[in-house]
């Protein structure tokens, strides 16, 4: 309980790493991949493409190979798919909300609900793998890897911050619909030290 107290205090849990390692994904690697994009959920559908290997990796994490050296290039690839994907958000405000919300084809006007469970999706993606190698690291007592997690973590939240600013208009609704799809990750959140960061944005949890 202490371990994961003292890393909730700067939203983050230590973590390890797979056996086998992705090659962190170059910047212009992951401006190719979105090159495209330009709406929410094109840049949502390319991240989750883009993080499903990674997250692979760190579902496979074993007690042989959680190590800072085998997590630091996975850490690095993640953040690499976040950092410019919350820029890309930033970049259609001013835009209208049809632009925004225009669907992964292109040819439709995404609804909050629909945006919910997008959200959810990536969501759980993310926060599934962290805790499934929580309990591993923690016995480990590997709290030097906080700080790496800590920084994927408040990624994370800065990109749901980010799509959130963009549909003021429909927030409520948004809001109203992801809360209740989060439920089932409650017990995750709180342990990972999430819980007040979402509930700060005006999600219930």
């Amino acid at each position: 309980m202490l371990f994961f107290k003292s890393l909730a205090a700067v939203s983050a849990l230590a973590f390890g790493a797979s056996h086998v390692v992705a090659a962190p994904l170059s910047g212009t690697a992951t401006e190719v991949a979105r090159a495209d994009a330009s709406s929410v959920p094109q840049i949502l559908a390319a991240v989750t493409t883009q993080l499903t290997p990674l997250v692979a990796e760190l579902q496979s994490i074993t007690a042989s190979n959680a190590t800072v050296a085998v997590v630091g290039p996975i850490m690095d690839s993640i953040k690499g798919v976040l950092t410019p994907a919350i820029t890309e958000v930033q970049a259609l405000s001013g835009s209208s909300l049809s632009t925004i919300l225009a669907s992964v084809d292109g040819t439709v006007q995404v609804t909050a609900t629909e945006l919910a469970q997008i959200l959810s999706n990536l969501l759980h993606l993310v926060f599934n793998a962290l805790a499934s190698v929580s309990t591993l690291v923690s016995s480990l007592g590997l709290g030097s890897l906080g700080t790496l997690l800590s920084e994927v973590i408040n990624l994370v939240v800065a990109l749901l911050k980010a799509v959130l600013a963009l549909v003021a208009e429909i927030l409520d609704d948004v809001l109203a619909a992801l809360s209740p799809l989060l439920a089932d990750l409650s017990s995750i959140l709180s342990g990972l030290g999430v819980t007040g960061l979402l509930t700060g944005l005006g999600l219930t949890l």
